[in-house]
């Protein structure tokens, strides 16, 4: 452990960098999972405004999730409100917030790969978390993998530098105040506390840890449900299989919400890391073909165990058959950590003899042309896989924005007409299809424009809404956790003044903007038809080609015609 952090590396100079990074992701980021928008703004908002949209987790019969993770956020939500009422600001101001939060976590986490392995790699380490798509989706999100994220990069960060205490202390945080899935990231870091501290020190570090985390947990959740609940336990219970449903039958499972092969992970790795990735799990075996390596068993065993936790979690993770990109989050910077551990030891073994090099300078001796032949082959290399990590990632997520952007933008557009043209009497704007990328409530401008649900080729169960009043504790209706669909959360289109869709050439539903002169275009923005479009332009945003290349669909927000009265102008 060197003494000694790189001026590169540092947190007062890495952490501005990644300041302007992840407030660009605040700004251009795409909601990518529905889960953030229904288990997490949803809650939220109801807690900030008063009406928001209610997921199955959050009835008291289940109690799946905790009160005091979306409480943390929305006391967010009120500061910013002393700022603005405009609830769009709200939202972006909200996701600045948390990628500024990850910022610092990232930058104490670059500041420790310096001490711990060396300036280089620190380096490297900085740059793939600035450019990664993997981090710029990750760091401002709203969902507990992430804040996982955040926590587990600060337990890392003090391993590294051997403070145990705040370790552990973060570690049990992202376990229990975030994700309790997290806690097997943690089990190397438990293992050498209880080597290097003993056992008395991790007992009582790890239970004063979890009661500054758990007690607020439960109190807040009793304050919320009316009833003793352990939010993470029974989520745990929950996807274990070995808790009991609200009408006292099996448990419900992951696998009711879809199942995905064991490549799974890989291929989402290699599309937000690209060659990041693939050189991250060779840091296990590029040590082995160095001499220096093989004779100092110690310093490879220390090797193993700080960067083990990217390998635990991933493994561990392919082999359950529910998969989501969101679920290994919390690893993300250690990707990062593990392709720079590579990337730096090839470059040094490459150099060579670095050190008679240096002499020769110091002593006036002359260079040998072999020394300067492998001094500009390590600098080639290490410029290629700069250059192609940093390309290939400002690529995805470029692409990732350009081609899948459309929700919020269509949604905004809304919210900002609906504020031009309100009325006192509630109207509806209605989803089939694209019920899960609806972005949050924060987008409706006030509680006289409500979402509604239309039939469409979805089975399973929608979100329904909470209640005006005690929304956290009235046991609502038509809640089940085996995923079953609901017939009561449709509404028939005749009462939606306000569509929204996305009209894909080959969709089951008709394209009402061509299909019917009941409604006019209010607005629309191209949204990638991935099914129509081939890799690798659809994954990668490569100028002047994707857009000849890619097959575009409409994301439209359409209007009810009112018969009665001059109809309102296309914008």
């Amino acid at each position: 452990l060197s003494t000694r952090v790189d001026k590169w590396s540092s947190v007062w100079l890495a952490f501005p960098l990644l300041a302007l990074a992840r407030v660009a992701s605040a700004w251009f980021n795409i909601i990518n999972d529905c889960d953030e928008t229904y288990n997490y703004w949803e809650p939220t908002h109801y807690l900030t405004h008063g009406f928001g949209m209610q997921t199955w987790e959050y009835s008291p019969v289940y109690a799946l999730r905790s009160y005091l993770y979306v409480g943390v956020h929305a006391s967010l939500v009120k500061f910013v409100g002393l700022l603005t009422q405009n609830k769009i600001i709200m939202f972006y101001t909200v996701r600045a917030i948390l990628g500024l939060v990850s910022a610092f976590c990232e930058s104490c986490f670059v500041s420790a790969v310096s001490r711990r392995f060396g300036s280089l790699s620190a380096r490297l380490t900085l740059l793939f978390l600035l450019v990664s798509s993997g981090m710029f989706a990750s760091s401002t999100a709203y969902l507990p993998s992430s804040t996982s994220m955040y926590m587990a990069t600060l337990a890392l960060s003090f391993w590294f530098n051997s403070r145990f205490s705040l370790a552990v202390f973060f570690a049990v945080g992202a376990t229990v105040f975030a994700w309790p899935f997290s806690a097997l990231i943690f089990v190397p870091l438990c293992l050498h506390t209880l080597y290097i501290k003993g056992i008395g020190f991790a007992i009582t570090r790890g239970t004063l840890s979890v009661s500054i985390f758990l007690i607020p947990s439960i109190i807040c959740d009793y304050l919320a449900y009316h009833k003793l609940a352990i939010a993470i336990l029974n989520i745990f219970l929950y996807n274990s299989g070995t808790g009991t449903t609200g009408d006292g039958g099996g448990a419900g499972s992951s696998v009711l919400y879809g199942v995905e092969p064991w490549w799974f992970y890989g291929l989402n790795l290699i599309l937000n890391f690209n060659l990041i990735w693939l050189l991250a799990p060779l840091s296990l075996l590029v040590p082995l073909f160095f001499t220096s390596w093989r004779r100092n068993l110690s310093a490879y065993g220390s090797l193993i165990l700080y960067i083990s936790p990217m390998f635990i979690w991933i493994g561990a993770m392919s082999t359950l058959p529910h998969k989501e990109e969101r679920f290994i989050y919390p690893v993300y910077p250690t990707v990062c950590l593990c392709g720079a551990i590579t990337t730096s030891l090839v470059y040094q073994a490459i150099r060579g003899q670095l050190d008679s090099v240096a002499e020769s300078k110091k002593t006036d001796k002359p260079v040998s042309k072999g020394s300067r032949v492998r001094s500009f082959v390590a600098r080639a290399f290490l410029l290629a896989v700069v250059t192609v990590a940093v390309v290939a990632s400002l690529s995805r997520s470029t692409s990732l924005v350009l081609n899948y952007n459309a929700p919020l933008k269509v949604w905004q557009h809304l919210s900002q007409h609906q504020l031009r043209t309100s009325s006192p009497t509630q109207d509806n704007v209605c989803v089939g299809k694209e019920w899960y990328r609806f972005p949050t409530s924060y987008f409706l401008p006030d509680a006289n424009l409500q979402l509604q649900y239309v039939k469409s080729g979805f089975t399973g169960l929608l979100p329904g809404k909470f209640e005006p009043q005690n929304g956290t504790w009235v046991i609502p209706q038509g809640m089940n956790d085996m995923n079953r669909e609901e017939p009561s959360r449709y509404t028939d289109i005749s009462k939606c003044k306000y569509w929204i869709d996305l009209e894909l050439n080959n969709q089951q539903e008709s394209a009402l903007s061509k299909a019917t002169n009941d409604w006019e275009l209010l607005y629309r923005h191209p949204f990638l038809d991935s099914s129509s479009s081939r890799f690798p332009y659809r994954a990668f945003y490569i100028p002047f080609v994707s857009a000849r290349k890619n097959v575009y669909a409409d994301y439209v927000l359409l209007q009810r015609v009112d018969r009665n009265k001059n109809p309102v102008s296309s914008l």
